[in-house]
């Protein structure tokens, strides 16, 4: 059964001062085999033929095996005390007598589980560490996430002092620190600078959960406390327009659906969308309003079974250059030819 990897934007650092950071030795090769699973694992060499006795890292699932492992590990733990990323393990704590408790708990549990770490690799009570490519340190954590960003770091040495720049001037007008954060000049007031990895997060705190606004009141919200560039372009439109556009490119391959499943957006309440299904013959349905489970699903149900969009493609390429006028060719048509080159792919299938 899979085991859902832990998402590490979600994993909260804040507010400690002291960090441990611990790397298991040789990590997959700790776990032991299940005997019946060993065949799974078998390799030949010109030696001869050869299983493992340890999980291998080649498999498949041993990430999440790994995972699963190391969360029943830290269960022992107290909530906020220990992360751990498959075989990267990092303790956090305010103070120094904080930390070492902590770390000789956890040594206790792992002397317990027969797991040994790579004393080379690991650091005690650092008041900065580098962890799976983050900076982790004692600053304040919005601080410590734009610096993550190359652009945003340059920026804050730059009005640090710390980097001369030909543009320091214009920097320093446009942009400015408080309390080590950086924030952006704007005409109403200044506007906390996103960094580019937590800006899909930023847009989906200011419409998914503020009531699945419109465009132009999804980049307001935005733009009420945070900055950042090209807002617009990050923001994704659903206008009639951008979905029919959507749907073309997907049935240029696959040919016409019969129905169409959509919620109540205004993208597809349109006439325009209305008359767009009415002229190709498509039945639109709507879901329910103001039922939780309807809100947000969208699909397409077509008139034979979806198969690997890869060889739909290389049919519909075939099917091209079969013909002198490929570009004279509307979209109907291509679809209509797409959907028979399809078919008749299906026969010759099913008659081997």
């Amino acid at each position: 059964m899979p085991f859902p990897m832990p998402i590490m934007e979600e994993q909260q650092l804040a507010g400690n001062c002291y960090f441990i950071t611990l790397d298991l030795r040789m990590g997959y090769h700790q776990i032991e085999m299940d005997e019946d699973s060993k065949k799974y694992t078998a390799f030949v060499t010109t030696d001869g033929h050869y299983e493992f006795n340890r999980m291998s890292f080649g498999l498949v699932n041993a990430p999440a095996m790994f995972q699963s492992v190391m969360n029943r590990v830290i269960a022992k733990m107290s909530p906020g005390e220990i992360m751990v990323y498959l075989d990267d393990v990092i303790i956090s704590s305010t103070t120094i007598e904080e930390g070492l408790k902590r770390l000789s708990k956890f040594l206790n549990i792992l002397r317990g589980y027969k797991l040994t770490l790579r004393l080379a690799k690991c650091q005690f009570l650092a008041t900065q560490v580098l962890h799976l490519g983050h900076i982790i340190g004692k600053n304040d954590w919005l601080y410590t996430m734009q610096i993550q960003d190359e652009n945003l770091r340059e920026i804050i040495s730059i009005l640090k002092g710390d980097v001369k720049s030909p543009n320091d001037d214009i920097l320093r007008k446009e942009y400015c620190l408080q309390k080590h954060r950086l924030y952006r000049r704007e005409a109403d007031g200044l506007k906390f600078v996103v960094p580019k990895y937590v800006r899909w997060r930023v847009v989906q705190l200011c419409h998914d959960r503020m009531g699945h606004f419109a465009l132009e009141k999804t980049i307001e919200r935005i733009r009420q406390n945070f900055w950042f560039a090209k807002i617009r372009k990050a923001v994704r439109d659903t206008k009639t327009a951008h979905v029919i556009n959507a749907i073309n490119d997907l049935t240029t391959y696959f040919g016409l659906p019969s129905k169409i499943v959509t919620d109540r957006g205004t993208a597809f309440t349109s006439k325009v969308f209305e008359s767009y299904c009415n002229d190709n013959g498509i039945h639109h349905i709507k879901t329910a309003v103001r039922t939780p489970r309807a809100n947000g699903p969208n699909e397409l149900i077509f008139d034979f079974d979806l198969r690997n969009i890869v060889h739909n493609e290389l049919i519909a390429a075939v099917n091209d250059d079969t013909h002198d006028n490929v570009n004279q060719t509307t979209m109907a048509e291509k679809r209509i030819l797409t959907a028979e080159n399809i078919a008749r792919e299906r026969q010759v299938e099913n008659t081997i």
